[in-house]
């Protein structure tokens, strides 16, 4: 088995905007597990409040008109740098959360008028027009990093923030305990032995969740450090047990074994790490030339793709300031890393430049 699928595989939220933390419900299934695993919960936080920059209307009409205007400005604007990008698009968020916010709480009845289908296709017409924009300048995996993190609703989400704060410390501590110096044969073996343990016992407690994060970190590290190896190894059976350990977790949530809060952190805050890990590691490998042949380096490069696209703008909200520097230093040295894989893979230069572009595009598009 190919080892790019020894990963974590994460699809990108089309959330239209940010909803009340109040009473929410999130269809996790593509944001938080190890693997492509299926699954629903509910969180409910208290409300985190308005921002200060938040618009006011007073129907559904004003809004919508004032969606349109915003539309037509967009129109006019022929190229925007990075920077200017960035303020332009956290602008656009701010206006799509207060359009929206009007339209939730409008009761009016408007026989001749439906608003809601009216802002979608205004919605639609501005996500194209940021498409347009952004593919008129050359763009860098550091941009794409950046429109994320302004894209992203959730951001001065105090009540996410808190949680993050709190589950800060155990993650900060699992570097502390070092990976297993076995060879990868033995380790797939106690890799095997440890999910099986898993099933067998449950995951039934906040304990049991950190129990089995901490020890699944550790043995994942320990993959990483054979990494270039790993494509001796069919991990298929490790993946499967590892999607049915993750499922674990939020049926226990859902039976109130443990907190909807806590399931969501503290797997978020483990998926983003483990992403932002094996990139790192991706670029480490490359840099010291242990991509020896085409199936190494076609694993390596989508895996060091990943967390453009698959850390979603919540995710990226529960990003601490260390995850931060290390994926923004992963995003410096990504594209001399892409240049060596593709020599490897005899890839066109000129494309592979292209890619922080489209990333940024399937952001906007997705927004």
């Amino acid at each position: 088995m190919n080892i790019h699928h020894f990963q974590v595989r994460k699809g990108t939220s089309r959330t239209a905007h940010k909803p009340s933390m109040k009473s929410v419900r999130f269809n996790f299934s593509k944001r938080i597990t190890a693997a492509s695993a299926v699954f629903a919960i509910i969180l409910v936080c208290t409300s985190c409040g308005s921002s200060n920059k938040s618009q006011s209307y007073n129907t559904s009409q004003e809004a919508v008109n004032a969606y349109s205007s915003y539309l037509s400005e967009v129109k006019n604007k022929k190229e925007l740098t990075s920077d200017k990008l960035f303020v332009e698009v956290e602008k656009w968020r701010v206006i799509r959360d207060s359009v929206v916010a009007c339209l939730r709480k409008d009761t009016t009845s408007t026989l001749h008028q439906d608003w809601h289908q009216t802002y979608q296709v205004i919605h639609d017409s501005l996500r194209k027009e940021f498409c347009r924009i952004v593919l008129t300048k050359p763009r860098t995996y550091n941009d794409v990093l950046q429109l994320k993190e302004v894209a992203s609703s959730y951001m001065q989400d105090e009540d996410l923030k808190q949680a993050r704060i709190e589950a800060q410390p155990f993650f900060d501590s699992l570097n502390a305990t070092p990976v297993y110096g076995i060879t990868m044969v033995n380790l797939m073996n106690r890799y095997r032995n440890f999910l099986a343990h898993v099933q067998s016992k449950g995951i039934h407690s906040k304990n049991d969740l950190l129990d089995f994060i901490k020890e699944e970190d550790r043995l994942f590290r320990s993959v990483l450090s054979h990494l270039s190896e790993s494509d001796k190894q069919n991990m298929q059976d490790i993946i499967q047990e590892t999607d049915r350990c993750c499922l674990q977790v939020f049926r226990s949530a859902n039976q109130k074994e443990l907190s909807h809060r806590d399931a969501l952190v503290y797997m978020a805050m483990r998926t983003n790490r483990r992403l932002i890990l094996n990139a790192a590691q991706c670029v480490g490998d490359t840099k010291a030339g242990k991509v020896k042949n085409e199936r190494i380096a076609q694993a390596y490069l989508w895996m060091l793709v990943q967390p453009y696209t698959s850390i979603d703008g919540l995710s990226f909200a529960i990003l601490s300031d260390k995850d931060k520097k290390l994926i923004y230093k992963v995003a410096d040295e990504t594209p001399a890393t892409i240049d060596k894989l593709g020599k490897i893979l005899r890839m066109d230069k000129e494309r592979t430049k292209e890619l922080p572009a489209l990333f940024m595009k399937i952001i906007v598009t997705t927004f």
